[in-house]
């Protein structure tokens, strides 16, 4: 027989059976109840991303309409524009309409404030709108063309307004303030009163201060672009309005603005939500400042985004919407979606809260509730069958957990056919976690084999800083052995002195619990070695939590190669600073040059005149002194711009001494003030030869400028010489530019035509200029070399002697004499005095009969009454300009549209260039000699 067990000891039996049965029965039902929340958060999620597409769509579709209101507007306005322009374009017949009877003076007690549209009939008020004038002028042609073209205006934003009622005002403002249109009509008093001025022309001197008008203004938009302006408060009772408005332009000259505005209210009215959705939608501009907003607009308030926004969401939240292009973003609890609006610089702005959406969500998950309550009691009907036929094998099961997890020999239970699958199970189940430890310990040892031989140092150290690993790769890269870094602060090893302070207060931060701030990111900083030198290295650092303990682990590399690298392309960026400065220099140096252009034309045209009107041979002598200083200045001139202009090589025939002798006049002045002296022997047989003269000049004066330099620290012995010569047998011709400088360095020698290679100090040179002269003289068939021995520098150019043949070789054209009649009359147009005086006495001493006019429009008008056989222009004038001038001409007098001589300083300039070049007119550079004038004007009436 078994031995009875006491009652008491049965009793405790039964409880702790009873107590492991419920222990497990919940650890079967947990997982159950775990499936259902799982479930049902899936769903929840899936709900919410739902409705997070929604309010994307919605978004999505509130900024198409909001596009398409906003192309409405700019085709509105590019009508009016294109009406105004049209209008404004035309010439001025001074016509009134039938607006004018109506255009009185507004009369106050100091006088006549300016003029109105009040006196119009009550039956004309609501399709014509309010015409604003100044006193001044008020019955000038200007005017009555205005007020004729007010009427077309009128209509047309009547037409508009009707179909559009989101728009509220229509507008134009003339660049000379005599006239501002506002649609729809208001008495005068009515406006006034709104806008708080004394006065109507106190008024309209306030709208052109408006940041409306200022936005059109050349300075600001050179481009001439239609744009949308700031939010304002508009007058009276018109509240919050925005403005879209385009310049007027007309031969490239402001001539006012057209525009409308529209009301803020109509923008939120554009955006509609789905129903039950509780997100708030807000417009707003480049500025922030909202133009919508769905939960109502304050009125007669301008309020930016930040005053709106929850707190915890930030302005630099919605920029961070904006970027991920329209999908939803989390804020702080919100979630945020945010659109450009096409054609406007506005953005929508939808945000919802995580409370609202969970409130519209959570409803939906009753049936999960109810589900989970049928399973709990399902589980509780279940209990006492579940103890009879799995209890007892249960307990039996963990008995043998517990003993095979202490001993892996421990022998199965006995337990009944269904529970031996779970015994096997167990057994395997701890056989296959003895094996993964094993596995384990194998990977560890892996990985610190990995650490071993990583080529990036690799240090770990415990909370408090102290190196606890300290790899090969860091013995090398620190020269400090493993043996004594293990044990010692990091920053004892590797942190230079001067920043092991900010490291031990770092540490102090992070062991108090402060947030980590260069965890994770890659950094550069300087590094000590164990012998005490400093060196860069680019760091990671990484942070583990292992049994309740922080560990800090590094990876280094040394990167002095890289700083290195770095450091020569920071100083070839410099070099390249400096070379775009001194370029910026020669083109400020050409226009200055460029604005001498006419003084000196109307110097050597006189000069020329007079000298014709000499007879006493000493006055003739001081007047030819006169012309030579003047055409010298003029070849200095010249010279400027042929460095400045840029264009691809164009070879013509050119005299290199004469180069040499433009680039030595050029720098005449600062060699002297240096006491640098000039020696040239030049050969004065050097026959012309093909090349382009602007390139070759530049070679010579980059040459002359490094000797001047050379020289620039040397005694008193500064000289240059500069010889000229051919070799017939080579067929070159060769130009030898020698300095009593210091000369080259020979270890400088081979690299001195390398780009960027300068001996100069720095600042002083680009090490661009050879190197560019080499490849120039390489281009046309020579070289350019640096001849060794000698004091000083030698450098030697030669050129190939490719001279123009008979066939290429023009004749000059003769001069006419100074005094014979002609039949042909000529029409001669220059805005500057100076210059059409000139021209005219060059032309009159010639016998050409002669007409002058000040402005292109006055040429228009003597052209009309007049017959004339050639025109000589200028070519840039105001108002109506040279081509203008043409163009007109070649459509009533197309005649003299191939008998046109431009006259310009301007061919610098890439349009004046441009267009010269695409008709092909004759022009004549400023300055020009009087036989030049006359010449020229000889082949064009042999046409």
């Amino acid at each position: 027989m078994k031995p009875h067990r006491p009652a008491g000891e049965a009793a405790a039996s039964d409880t702790r059976l009873a107590r492991r049965y419920r222990s497990l029965l919940l650890a079967i039902a947990l997982p159950l109840f775990a499936l259902i929340a799982i479930l049902a958060l899936m769903q929840y999620r899936q709900q919410r991303e739902a409705h997070l597409r929604v309010l994307a769509e919605t978004t999505a579709s509130g900024t198409v309409a909001l596009e398409n209101l906003a192309k409405a507007t700019a085709d509105y306005v590019a009508d009016l524009r294109s009406y105004m322009e049209t209008e404004l374009g035309r010439p001025n017949p001074g016509t009134a309409g039938r607006l004018q009877a109506y255009y009185g003076p507004r009369t106050t007690r100091h006088g006549v404030d300016g003029y109105n549209l009040d006196g119009l009939p009550s039956e004309l008020r609501d399709r014509t709108g309010q015409i604003w004038g100044d006193a001044a002028g008020h019955d000038s042609g200007a005017v009555r063309d205005l007020l004729r073209i007010g009427e077309d205006f009128f209509s047309r934003a009547n037409t508009v307004h009707r179909l559009e009622p989101f728009l509220r005002w229509s507008y134009f403002m003339s660049a000379g303030r005599e006239i501002v249109y506002t649609f729809p009509w208001l008495p005068s008093r009515e406006v006034l009163d709104g806008t708080g001025f004394p006065g109507q022309r106190a008024m309209m001197q306030a709208w052109y201060e408006n940041t409306i008008y200022r936005l059109a203004l050349p300075a600001g938009n050179p481009e001439n672009r239609p744009y949308w302006s700031p939010a304002y408060l508009g007058e009276g009772e018109s509240g919050a309005l925005i403005s879209y408005a385009a310049p007027l332009t007309v031969y490239g000259e402001l001539r006012g603005i057209v525009g409308t505005a529209l009301n803020l209210p109509t923008l939120t009215d554009v955006l509609r939500q789905p129903a039950g959705s509780k997100a708030r939608m807000w417009l707003i501009d480049r500025n922030g400042v909202l133009l919508a907003d769905t939960s109502g607009m304050p009125e007669k308030v301008l309020m930016t985004l930040r005053m709106r926004l929850p707190a915890g969401v930030t302005a630099e939240d919605v920029e961070r919407a904006l970027e991920s292009g329209g999908s939803p973003t989390e804020a702080d609890g919100h979630q945020l979606i945010a659109r450009p609006v096409g054609h406007t610089p506005w953005t929508l702005v939808t945000l919802a809260s995580e409370a609202e959406i969970r409130a519209l969500l959570l409803p939906r998950f009753l049936p999960y509730l109810i589900i989970s309550a049928a399973l709990a009691g399902a589980f509780l009907t279940a209990l006492l069958a579940l103890r009879r036929e799995f209890i007892q094998p249960a307990l039996a099961l963990v008995q043998y957990i517990q003993r095979i997890s202490r001993s892996e020999t421990e022998a199965e239970p006995a337990v009944p056919r269904l529970w031996q699958p779970w015994v096997e199970l167990v057994t395997r189940t701890f056989s296959g976690h003895r094996e993964a430890a094993r596995r384990q310990r194998e990977s560890e040892t892996l990985k610190a084999a990995v650490v071993d031989h990583a080529l990036a140092a690799i240090i770990t150290t415990d909370g408090d800083g102290v190196i606890i690993e300290y790899n090969p790769a860091a013995e090398t890269i620190f020269g400090v052995d493993r043996e004594n870094a293990l044990g010692r602060p990091v920053s004892d090893i590797i942190i230079p002195e001067r920043n092991r302070e900010a490291h031990r207060q770092g540490m102090a931060r992070l062991r108090a619990g402060g947030a980590p701030r260069i965890i994770g990111h890659r950094m550069e900083l300087r590094a000590l070695r164990g012998d005490g030198s400093e060196f860069p290295v680019e760091m990671v650092l990484s942070r583990s939590d292992v049994g309740g303990k922080v560990f800090y682990t590094a990876f280094l590399m040394d990167i002095s190669d890289k700083a290195a690298r770095e450091e020569e392309l920071a100083r070839q960026r410099e070099r390249l600073r400096q070379g775009e400065k001194l370029s910026a220099m020669g083109m400020l140096l050409a226009g200055v040059a460029h604005e001498l252009n006419n003084p000196l034309a109307i110097l050597i045209g006189r000069a020329g005149l007079l000298e014709s009107k000499c007879h006493d041979d000493s006055l003739r002598g001081d007047v030819e002194k006169i012309q030579t200083a003047a055409k010298r200045c003029g070849n200095i001139v010249r010279t400027f711009l042929g460095m400045a202009r840029q264009r691809p090589m164009e070879k013509r025939p050119v005299q290199i001494n004469d180069l040499v002798s433009g680039a030595l006049d050029m720098l005449g002045y600062s060699l002297r003030n240096h006491g640098i002296k000039t020696v040239t022997a030049l050969d004065p047989q050097l026959p012309e030869i093909l090349a382009d003269g602007d390139q070759i000049g530049q070679i010579v004066l980059n040459l002359l400028v490094n000797a001047q330099q050379a020289l620039a620290g040397c005694g008193d012995n500064r000289q240059i010489r500069v010889g000229s010569g051919r070799d017939e047998e080579a067929g070159l011709l060769w130009l030898r530019i020698v300095d009593t400088g210091p000369g080259v360095p020979p270890d400088a020698a081979p690299r001195v035509f390398d780009p960027f290679f300068t001996t100069k100090p720095e600042g002083a040179g680009t090490g661009m200029g050879l190197s560019f002269s080499r490849s120039v003289a390489r281009e046309h068939g020579g070289d350019l070399v640096l001849e060794a021995g000698g004091a000083g520098a030698s450098f030697l150019l030669t050129l190939p002697l490719q001279t123009r043949g008979d066939a290429d070789t023009a004749a000059e054209p003769e001069t006419p004499p100074s005094q014979q009649g002609h039949d042909a009359r000529i029409l001669v147009v220059d805005d500057e005095k100076e210059i059409l005086d000139l021209v005219r006495e060059i032309l009159g001493s010639a016998g050409y009969p002669i007409a002058a006019a000040e402005s292109g429009a006055e040429a228009l008008a003597l052209l009309a009454g007049e017959r004339f056989d050639a025109v000589i222009s200028d070519l840039r004038m105001p108002g109506l300009d040279g081509p203008a001038l043409r163009r007109e001409v070649a459509l009533h007098h197309p005649e003299l549209e191939q008998r046109f001589i431009f006259l310009t300083g301007d061919t610098l300039s890439s349009n004046a260039a441009h267009y010269l070049a695409e008709t092909g007119c004759p022009y004549l550079e400023k300055p020009f000699a009087p036989a030049e004038l006359l010449g020229q004007l000889k082949q064009v009436l042999d046409r």
